[in-house]
């Protein structure tokens, strides 16, 4: 009796071991299972044909007629398809996750995928074709290899997080953040907009190539990161864009900036884009723009840092407040303002944008070949706080200008004369690194009033109708030095309060009964200093000259300073030795050059007997004003030349 009952009891365990094994070994493979029953919460028995709650594995289809709800927890399948029979199958997600490795189906527009809230990871594709509502949730591209994206207006937040390529498959409008984290985006030749924040993560891609683009948020790309715009088509950036990564335009596209534009990274145009900047601009990055037209046309907005743009429109009012380089074409109906010290580089034309130039230390360059230096057009009334001329052409003043600091000819302006256009006024006047004197400066030609103290058709253009009134002369013998230093920098104990630079430079007040009067900017200054036991000056040899005669403050013929009505004697003979002088040349026939070429061109260099590559350079330029062969070799017919228009005849 009892080994029958042990006999039934192990009969028993047998059967249920072996159906706990069939039941096992049934789930170790991928199952098709598909909803029945009208449909129901995902995570009930009843909802699926067998009563067998689907997991991840396995492939799940959900049946025309049928609604499959998922509202909490988790659920997973290796990939769903959503019927189009009898009126369509519908999955709805209003919470939880739902994992799917591969692909999610839809076999026609009745097949309807709707949420209200939830997450879906999807690692294939998401079709299209169907009917998709994906307000309130985040869908999730997380596959390793290829997927596609379906064509819906109605994605809600789109996560790119894979190690693949998501591709569009047509037009898409993401309601809420597409946030491309990892792996590559790519919007091909489809329309696509982001209506929330987009962001490109380190080591993520978005490309887009011939389409419509619009970001109606910020967009962010982080370091690391890139944006490459491949194709042509209108890319609209509606919010704030900071570009920590890199941003690529590789096309003739029309971009358009509503917003600020903050560039920490790279941001390059390798095709002829068009581009337009509402917001300001900051780099402090790599900012590399095409030959296109960018056209600013913000209200009050700033330029920040080192930006290089050949062809710029400024249509609103915008401050410089770091460099900027205009290449080709500066235009356009709004006002570009100069900050304190930043810095203008003008290589082309300026046509009627309005340039506001008068904050202290601001820099002007007009650096390119033959252009018009800009009359500003504004209430500053033509004035430049610092304006310097260089480059390959020639230079013509727009108008009478007024320039509050330094007015530069730079060594490198290789086309002299400058046209000079109406009474212009600087401070100072630098040419090719030697402060010139002061006084009022123009062409021999020049039927100006007040008639010049010093003419040079070298550096003024004849054919022009205007002069430049320099104020004073900083940097050379304006003062009396106590070592007898006659070049400002080397000058000592000249100012009482230790300062070097002219304008904050206050005069000593010594003691005792010699007087002397000083030339200090063109204003007689009585110094007395004390009596001391005399040395040998240096002797400077002085001879009457007629330029110097009737009370004139320059020599009408070299503009040297005229002292008691004596000008510094600097007319020969001038002995040039019989050597050719170049680069590097040193000594007593070079000295002599030195003070010829100060006389012939008034440049102020300093007699040291040295030879170096700034006078080469000047020396080039005057052979080809002259028609010798601009090498700059101080030769036999250039000495001839130069003594000869010197008036050294000996």
């Amino acid at each position: 009796m009892l080994n029958k009952k042990i006999f039934r009891f192990v009969s028993v365990f047998f059967v249920f071991a072996l159906m706990l094994v069939g039941f096992s070994a049934n789930k170790a493979e991928a199952s098709a299972i598909s909803s029945t029953g009208g449909g129901g919460p995902w995570n009930t028995g009843a909802t699926w044909v067998g009563g067998i709650v689907p997991v991840e594995g396995d492939a799940v289809t959900i049946v025309g007629g049928d609604n499959v709800t998922l509202a909490s927890g988790s659920a997973g399948a290796s990939s769903i398809t959503i019927n189009n029979t009898a009126g369509g199958g519908t999955l709805t997600v209003s919470g939880g996750t739902l994992t799917v490795s591969g692909n999610i189906t839809f076999n026609g527009s009745s097949a309807v995928l709707t949420t209200s809230a939830g997450a879906i990871n999807v690692g294939g594709n998401f079709g299209a074709g169907g009917t998709f509502d994906g307000t309130g949730s985040t869908l999730t591209f997380n596959g390793a290899g290829a997927q596609a994206m379906g064509t819906y207006t109605t994605y809600n937040n789109v996560i790119v997080g894979g190690s693949g390529t998501v591709s569009l498959s047509g037009t898409t409008t993401v309601g809420g953040t597409l946030a491309v984290n990892s792996g590559t985006l790519s919007a091909g030749a489809n329309t696509l907009t982001a209506t929330g924040a987009l962001s490109v993560a380190n080591g993520a891609t978005l490309t887009m190539a011939g389409n419509t683009f619009t970001a109606s948020n910020t967009t962010n790309v982080a370091s690391g990161g890139t944006l490459t715009i491949s194709g042509t088509g209108t890319k609209t950036f509606t919010g704030a864009v900071t570009d920590s990564g890199t941003m690529n335009v590789n096309a003739a596209a029309t971009l358009v900036f509503s917003d600020d534009v903050t560039v920490g990274g790279t941001y390059s145009e390798t095709a002829a884009a068009t581009v337009g900047i509402a917001g300001s601009l900051a780099n402090s990055g790599t900012f590399t723009a095409s030959s296109g037209v960018h056209t600013l046309s913000g209200s009050t907005k700033t330029l920040t840092g080192t930006l290089s743009i050949p062809s710029l429109t400024v249509d609103g009012t915008y401050t410089n407040n770091g460099t900027l380089t205009v290449g080709t074409a500066l235009a356009g109906s709004g006002t570009l303002t100069q900050g304190a010290s930043t810095t203008l580089n003008l290589g082309g034309t300026s046509a009627t944008f309005n340039l506001d130039a008068t904050a202290t230390g601001n820099n002007v360059n007009y650096t390119g070949g033959a252009q018009t230096v800009k009359f500003t057009n504004v209430a500053s009334s033509g004035t430049y706080y610092n304006l310097s001329l260089s480059g390959s052409g020639v230079k013509t003043f727009g108008g009478a200008l007024i320039i509050t600091k330094l007015f530069n000819i730079d060594s490198s302006l290789s086309a002299l004369p400058v046209v000079l256009v109406g009474a212009s006024s600087s401070d100072t006047m630098k040419v090719y690194g030697g402060y010139k004197s002061a006084g009022v400066w123009g062409s021999t030609n020049v039927g100006a009033s007040p008639t010049p103290d010093h003419t040079s058709d070298f550096y003024f253009a004849a054919a022009g109708t205007g002069t430049v009134d320099v104020a004073r002369r900083p940097s050379s013998n304006n003062f009396v030095c106590d070592n007898g230093a006659t070049d400002y920098p080397a000058c000592t104990s000249i100012c009482s309060n230790g300062a070097t630079d002219y304008p904050t430079c206050t005069p000593p007040t010594p003691s005792g009964s010699t007087t002397s009067t000083v030339a200090q900017s063109e204003t007689p200054v009585t110094i007395t200093v004390t009596a001391a036991t005399p040395t040998t000056p240096a002797v400077t040899e002085t001879t009457m000259s007629p330029g110097c005669s009737g009370g004139n403050k320059y020599n009408t013929s070299t503009g040297d300073l005229c002292v008691n009505n004596e000008g510094v004697k600097a007319h020969g003979p001038f002995n040039l030795g019989t050597m050719t002088l170049k680069n590097g040349s040193k000594g007593d026939a070079v000295m002599e050059l030195q003070k010829l070429l100060n006389q012939l061109l008034n440049l102020g260099l300093v007699v040291d007997g040295k030879l170096g590559p700034k006078t080469i350079s000047v020396i080039k330029k005057w052979q080809k004003a002259h028609d010798l062969v601009a090498d700059g070799l101080v030769g036999p017919k250039t000495k001839a030349k130069m003594k000869m228009e010197a008036g050294d005849n000996e």
